[in-house]
């Protein structure tokens, strides 16, 4: 790699980083707490995270731009996933914007990705190994919830109803 062109991606990082920072730490709260417009935005129901995924989606096109593996665009993308899937949950969802930081999580996933690949691509695969078995594992959850409900539901409707 010649001096440009590492001056050239140090200055992509950079914008990158600044975005990042712009979403998820432009602010200091209460007990220092850093938050960023992400948490905002997203206050607004619907239209705030399809604004804030579309700037946390050109991110990964950089990262995809810049050569990264499937491997760590998927994590970059779950990271996004979780974010979104979080703030989907009442009450806990706009809060929990404010702490869980996908765009600078995604930023310094794409800086340690050129600096050590495959050290970023082994832990990115780890990742999302564990992301599969976490959905397999709640998908399971429910069935066998719902399944234990509608027992109990229907023993408990059997017991009411005279034989």
């Amino acid at each position: 790699m010649n001096e440009s062109t590492s001056k050239s991606n140090n200055q992509r990082i950079d914008q990158l980083k600044s975005l990042a920072d712009f979403l998820d730490t432009q602010f200091t709260g209460p007990f220092g707490v850093r938050f960023g417009w992400d948490g905002i935005i997203g206050l607004i129901p619907v239209v705030g995270d399809i604004v804030t995924s579309f700037m946390s989606f050109l991110i990964i096109a950089r990262a995809l731009l810049d050569g990264a593996p499937v491997s760590v665009l998927l994590r970059m993308g779950l990271n996004v996933l979780i974010d979104n899937l979080v703030d989907t949950v009442p009450l806990v969802g706009p809060i929990a914007d404010f702490f869980w930081r996908s765009n600078s999580k995604n930023v310094d996933l794409l800086k340690n990705f050129k600096k050590d690949p495959k050290q970023v691509q082994k832990h990115s695969r780890t990742f999302i190994l564990a992301g599969l078995v976490a959905l397999i594992l709640s998908f399971a959850g429910i069935i066998v919830s719902t399944v234990l409900i509608f027992n109990f539901i229907a023993e408990w409707t059997s017991q009411l109803i005279p034989h």
